[in-house]
């Protein structure tokens, strides 16, 4: 991997940028601190954590799928199913000041 990126320096960054060639453990340290500011070049990712990403995934697509039938809720008792909650708020509301009272 060191040659790699020594070679792939070499090659592009004096010609665009005007930076000096490196050797090759200036290479490896390259690939090391790119390694440690981003936190790969390689898959480093485990079964486990890809298993566990693609559950998340099909949950929040599970619960995203449901909202194609808001529309037609809301069409046929939105509001009503709306004023009856917020009666609901307000007379629990009142009883729990009743009770500290």
């Amino acid at each position: 991997m060191g040659y790699g990126i020594m070679w792939l320096w070499n090659w592009l960054i004096p010609e665009l940028f005007g930076f000096k060639p490196i050797d090759f453990w200036q290479a490896v340290g390259l690939l090391a601190l790119a390694r440690i500011l981003f936190g790969g070049l390689g898959s480093g990712h485990s079964k486990g954590r890809y298993r566990k990403r693609k559950k998340e995934n099909a949950t929040v697509a599970k619960g995203v799928s449901k909202w194609k039938f808001y529309d037609e809720y809301w069409e046929e008792q939105g509001k009503d199913a709306f004023d009856a909650y917020v009666e609901k708020l307000k007379e629990n509301n009142t009883r729990e000041d009743h009770k500290a009272l």
